[in-house]
């Protein structure tokens, strides 16, 4: 997954491993050169990208390509769109042969009877440093550690049944903190931001109206 805070970036989190696979949520801010290493040393075979990120992943397609033998096969490519963001970007996406996200769901079988993992230690999530030293390295998140970390938080920060969560940690740190699995957990609500561009006093209304959960470094802006 290559996207910043939207929905389909949530749903993953749920899909993808009810699907059978490892989800890994590639940080948005990194080059091509270190996101074309993520890719090749994940194996990745299915590339989501929000349309907004499509230039980040076909150039780091086109970088692991030429590092690949003659046998590379390129992953499945599904495009996110977002009507916030400027249409010329899907429409080459879906020229360079992506697929659109929905259209892509539309084709899944409503039917498809999920399985839970056969070992709590398999694999969930993959996840890399920023490799600001060397190459990344990565970390696995088990299914148990998962449940751990996503029961855990709502009990240490106090958020109740229905919790309303104001999305300004990215997702693809730590899987949210694996709070994309709390939310769920409690039955909440998210409410996804592509970026946190909000002044002081527009995050205090927000929060007053709407959120009952938000990172403390938001807090003590939103509430002073």
């Amino acid at each position: 997954m290559i996207a910043p805070n939207v929905p389909a970036l949530f749903e993953a989190h749920f899909g993808v491993p009810m699907a059978g696979a490892v989800v890994n949520c590639v940080n948005i801010r990194l080059n091509a050169p270190t996101v074309a290493f993520l890719l090749g040393h994940s194996s990745s075979a299915v590339i989501m990208v929000d349309q907004e990120f499509f230039p980040l992943a076909e150039e780091a397609l086109k970088i692991l390509a030429e590092k690949s033998d003659k046998n590379y096969k390129p992953p499945l490519l599904i495009v996110i769109a977002d009507e916030n963001c400027d249409p010329r970007t899907l429409k080459y996406a879906l020229g360079k042969g992506a697929i659109e996200y929905e259209k892509f769901l539309e084709t899944g079988d409503p039917e498809f009877a999920w399985k839970p993992p056969e070992d709590e230690w398999q694999s969930i999530t993959l996840a890399y440093t920023s490799g600001t030293t060397a190459s990344p390295k990565g970390v696995v998140l088990s299914h148990r550690g998962a449940y751990l970390m996503s029961v855990s938080g709502p009990l240490v920060w106090g958020m109740n049944e229905g919790a309303i969560y104001l999305w300004t940690l990215p997702m693809f740190h730590c899987d949210g903190w694996c709070f994309t699995w709390s939310l769920a957990a409690l039955c909440g609500t998210s409410i996804c931001l592509r970026q946190v561009k909000l002044q002081g006093s527009e995050i205090a209304t927000i929060s007053t109206n709407l959120i009952d959960n938000l990172l403390p470094e938001i807090k003590n802006i939103a509430y002073t």
